[in-house]
């Protein structure tokens, strides 16, 4: 469900999405930089500060942090990362998303059309998809999406796919 009506795509500062995390509990931006690195990225600076700087930049796109943890929890078990999936989760639950939407989302669904379309998109992005159709970008203009959010579900499914393989090479036998 959007919050409050809100479509959860959109940043809106002027009527941010409620509070809602845990009490106790600072709310989440969608990003996990600080809180979460993946298992692995510890091995090499250059691959660490590279998906700092990438999720750090992804703080500043147009798509709200809602939509960005609906994107990382739907592509999260393609990847096959536990570690990414209970990151997203627990994120997903600092910024007020309902275990009904953090439910749908890992199965690749969402109650509204622009959620949904946007998850679509992510998930023909993530292997072993297909490649998304002309008709699939067709719909999430017509949903109002733009040129630089239709670029920003892009990385953020590169993220979630950098850190997945990371974790799953980490976990590899024979890897120290």
């Amino acid at each position: 469900a959007a919050i409050e009506g809100r479509k959860m795509m959109r940043h809106d500062t002027a009527n941010p999405a409620p509070g809602t995390a845990p009490p106790g509990s600072p709310p989440g931006d969608g990003i996990r930089t600080s809180a979460y690195l993946p298992q692995g990225s510890d091995r090499s600076p250059a691959v660490s500060q590279a998906y700092r700087s990438f999720a750090d930049a992804l703080r500043d796109a147009e798509l709200s942090p809602q939509l960005r943890e609906l994107i990382a929890l739907a592509v999260a078990p393609r990847v096959g990362c536990a570690g990414c999936l209970r990151a997203a989760e627990a994120e997903a639950r600092a910024l007020g998303l309902s275990e009904g939407d953090i439910r749908l989302a890992r199965v690749g669904r969402a109650e509204n059309p622009e959620d949904q379309a946007a998850l679509q998109l992510a998930l023909a992005l993530a292997p072993p998809s297909p490649p998304p159709t002309g008709a699939q970008l067709a719909r999430l203009r017509e949903l109002g999406f733009t040129e630089a959010e239709l670029a920003e579900i892009v990385a953020v499914v590169a993220l979630n796919l950098l850190a997945g393989a990371l974790e799953r090479l980490a976990g590899a036998a024979g890897w120290p």
